[in-house]
């Protein structure tokens, strides 16, 4: 229901666009607290621009629609369950939006237990650990499908190649002092996670380039959309490439000790409900001088990501 909603505003409001360029900026501060849970403040900016119009009727909705904003909670909280294996929870209390000359911005307040494992003598954070090998064979299907399907939506709104989508994202990560960290790979990366590129063909670039710095780590990303056709997933040799690519996007480990934290006292991480939902079949289309289309089937039993397209 949510990404519907947005769809008609997109649909609404793209109509009237020429070639352009929008913009927008999120900053992530995730501070971690000794008993292995985080605060996540999360600030987006919009400037003024038909994309502003987009973002303060979505949010003008959320305000007076309890349902509009559940769905909200569950999209965004799904996106932090992928990254981090854990479920953060915030209310419409948490949200505080504000507007200037410049543009909106949109700040929320979440907390997050479970952020923190501790496997081999050693305090972890992952960042698209999926857990382990069996988990994540489940939950890469549904990964892509968010990704995609997010990325499709606000292909839809751009319309054509010519207008473009600029996503400029800056995650911090701060230990509690005193930690001694290094960082590390997942079970299923086998370079060191510093830097990372993915392009569809069309459609997203994704790039990203991961700093440490006295109490953890900064992760910056650009992601560039537009309006066209993914081409490197129109063919099948290079879309496996690149959902591969887009399976290893950032995806990296924190290895930390620190004396003032105790292993029998950290929080649990909670699943998200989209944990337990393995069944069914997600697709899409795009008609963008080609036509895409893309499905992804999994079962309860036997999960395996496919990509068929047309």
């Amino acid at each position: 229901m949510y990404r519907k909603f947005l769809v008609v505003l997109f649909l609404i409001l793209a109509i009237t666009m020429l070639a352009a360029q929008f913009t927008r900026s999120i900053n992530e501060t995730i501070e971690v607290l000794l008993d292995g849970s985080a605060i996540i403040t999360r600030m987006e900016f919009v400037p003024h621009s038909d994309l502003y119009k987009v973002y303060m009727m979505h949010y003008d909705n959320i305000r007076k629609n309890k349902a509009a904003f559940e769905n909200f909670a569950l999209e965004l909280s799904k996106h932090y369950y992928f990254l981090y294996g854990t479920t953060p929870t915030f209310s419409l209390n948490d949200v505080n939006v504000t507007e200037d000359s410049k543009g909106i911005t949109i700040t929320i307040k979440m907390k997050v237990p479970g952020i923190v494992r501790y496997v081999d003598g050693l305090f972890q954070i992952i960042r698209k650990g999926f857990e382990n090998e069996k988990i994540a064979e489940k939950l890469m299907p549904k990964y892509f499908e968010n990704e995609i399907d997010g990325k499709f939506f606000e292909s839809m709104f751009l319309q054509s190649e010519k207008n473009t989508l600029v996503t400029e994202r800056k995650i911090e990560i701060i230990l509690p002092k005193g930690s001694d960290f290094k960082i590390a790979n997942t079970f299923f990366t086998k370079k060191e996670p510093r830097s990372w590129y993915v392009d569809t063909g069309g459609v997203t670039t994704y790039k990203a380039q991961l700093e440490t710095t006295e109490r953890g780590v900064v992760l910056n990303e650009n992601t560039v959309t537009n309006g066209g056709a993914p081409k490197n997933l129109l063919d099948k040799e290079t879309s496996i490439k690149a959902l591969d690519s887009l399976r290893d996007y950032t995806a990296f480990a924190i290895h930390f000790a620190n004396k003032e934290m105790v292993p029998e006292k950290l929080s649990k991480p909670v699943p998200h409900k989209i944990a337990d939902d393995f069944s069914g079949t997600w697709s899409f289309s795009v008609s963008s001088d080609e036509l895409f289309s893309c499905t992804f089937t999994c079962q309860t039993l036997s999960v395996a990501p496919k990509i068929t397209v047309t």
